[in-house]
């Protein structure tokens, strides 16, 4: 899975962030527009939670592959030192 899959991610709506704003029966959007500007703090700060958390996901997960290719690479390279030392020992 790829850590920076933003389908990953819960939706503001989950985080308590109103998504839809407009007029209803009882209230005008006017009427609304602090709790409106409020919900955009809230909104921006839970977006960029979000995004942190997103990128330190990355950051293990890069760090992880570097040293899978790295263990990769050292099981490489002691198996071909064991395949000259064989073939030193099969030669002298």
């Amino acid at each position: 899975m790829d850590p920076a899959d933003p389908v990953a991610q819960p939706p503001l709506s989950r985080l308590g962030v109103r998504k839809t704003w407009g007029d209803s029966k009882r209230q005008r959007c006017e009427q609304g527009l602090g709790a409106f500007v409020a919900s955009i703090e809230v909104a921006a700060g839970a977006t960029k939670q979000q995004r942190l958390e997103r990128e330190e996901r990355h950051r293990e997960w890069e760090e992880k592959r570097r040293l899978e290719e790295e263990a990769r690479t050292r099981a490489r390279e002691e198996a071909e030192r064991e395949k000259m030392f064989e073939e030193k020992l099969g030669n002298g």
